[in-house]
C-alpha cells in the first residue's frame, strides 16, 4: 500500500501541477477529475474519464501520467489483461516507477496469461499473413476540409489492397490511390485501415493538421480611389495556405468582412464612400490565414488608410 501512495502522489501531484494563471481545457478538466476518482479509488469511474481523455488528447503532454493511472485503475480492478496491454505499451523513463511497473506486469502475466497469450498470438499471426504479400504501406498525401464540414483524405498504397477510412470504405483509382470524404471533430483521430486478399492489415490513426497559421503580416495600401482601397500583405509561409479573410470598417463603426476567400494577396474594397460619416473617411482592415482544414490564423496588425 505504501507503494500504491507513493505511485499516486507522483504522477498526480508530480506530474499534473495545475498553472492556475491559465484556462483549464474541458480535456484536461477530464483528467483532473479522473485523477480526484484515482485518488478515491473509484477506478471504474477513472477508468472513463482516463480514455475519454487520451481519446480527445493521445498526444498531450499529459497523455504517458493518464495512461499509467489508466492501467493501474485497470489493475486495482481486478482487470489484469486490459491492464496489462495498458501498461505494457508505456515508454517509462523514470527508474523507479518502471521497476516497480514490470513488476505489477509480472503479477498481470500471472494472473491473465493465458488471455495475455493468447492476444499476442493473434497479433503475430497477423504479422505473418501480412508479411506473405509483403509489408502494407499506407500514406496520407493530403487532406482538407471541404464545403459541407467534412475532411476528405486521399493517400497511396504500395499494392492493391481495400482501404478503410473511419469504417468507409474508400473508393480506389486503381493505381493504389485511394481517396475518402468523413465527418471529423477536431482533437480526435480518423482511423485508416488497410487490408490484402490474405488478411494482412495495417491500420493507424491520422491526425488532421489543428494548428492554426501564422497571422498575415506587411499589409499596405497599394491604390485608392474616391470609393475604394485596395491593400496587399505578404503571403504566409506554409505550404497549406487555401486563402485569406479580409475584414474592413469605418474606424469607429461595425465590422465587415469581404465575401468569401480570397485566393490572392491583393484585394480591392469597393463601396466605401456609402460608410462614410461626415469628416470621417478613415478605414481599417485586418486579414486572417486560413489553411486547408479551416484552421484560421490571429488577425492581423490593423491597417489604417484614409478615402481620398
Amino acid at each position: 500500500m505504501r507503494f500504491y501512495l507513493f505511485i499516486t502522489l507522483l504522477l498526480i501531484s508530480g506530474c499534473t501541477t495545475m498553472d492556475h494563471s491559465r484556462l483549464i481545457s474541458p480535456s484536461e478538466s477530464l483528467y483532473h477529475k479522473a485523477n480526484r476518482y484515482y485518488e478515491d479509488k473509484n477506478f471504474s469511474a477513472a477508468i472513463d474519464l482516463y480514455e475519454e481523455f487520451l481519446e480527445a488528447k493521445p498526444r498531450s503532454d499529459l497523455a504517458t501520467p493518464a495512461k499509467l493511472n489508466l492501467g493501474m485503475s485497470y489493475y486495482y480492478s481486478g482487470n489484469h489483461k486490459q491492464a496489462y496491454s495498458t501498461l505494457k505499451e508505456i515508454d517509462l523513463q523514470d527508474a523507479n516507477i518502471k521497476e516497480y511497473i514490470d513488476g505489477i506486469l509480472k503479477i498481470c502475466e500471472a494472473q491473465a496469461g493465458d488471455d495475455i497469450r493468447a492476444e499476442e498470438q493473434v497479433k503475430l499471426a497477423a504479422s505473418a499473413t501480412e508479411a506473405k504479400g509483403g509489408k502494407i504501406q499506407v500514406e496520407i498525401t493530403d487532406a482538407y476540409m471541404d464545403d459541407f464540414g467534412s475532411v476528405v483524405l486521399t493517400g497511396k498504397t504500395n499494392r492493391i489492397l481495400t482501404v478503410f477510412i473511419d469504417g468507409k470504405k474508400a473508393a480506389l483509382d486503381g493505381k493504389n490511390m485511394f481517396t475518402a470524404a468523413v465527418s471529423w471533430r477536431k482533437g480526435r483521430p480518423i482511423s485508416v485501415a488497410a487490408k490484402d486478399e490474405s488478411g494482412g492489415t495495417r491500420e493507424l490513426d491520422y491526425f488532421p493538421d489543428g494548428e492554426s497559421p501564422k497571422k498575415p503580416e506587411g499589409l499596405s495600401v497599394t491604390n485608392s480611389s474616391s470609393n475604394s482601397i485596395e491593400i496587399e500583405w505578404n503571403a504566409n509561409s506554409e505550404d497549406d495556405i487555401k486563402g485569406y479573410r479580409l475584414f474592413y470598417r469605418l474606424k469607429g463603426g461595425s465590422i465587415r468582412e469581404v465575401p468569401g476567400i480570397i485566393t490572392r494577396t491583393k484585394h480591392e474594397v469597393v463601396g466605401l464612400q456609402g460608410y462614410v460619416e461626415g469628416a470621417n473617411r478613415t478605414f481599417e482592415f485586418y486579414v486572417r490565414a486560413v489553411d486547408k482544414m479551416n484552421n484560421e490564423s490571429e488577425d492581423s496588425n490593423i491597417l489604417e488608410a484614409d478615402l481620398p
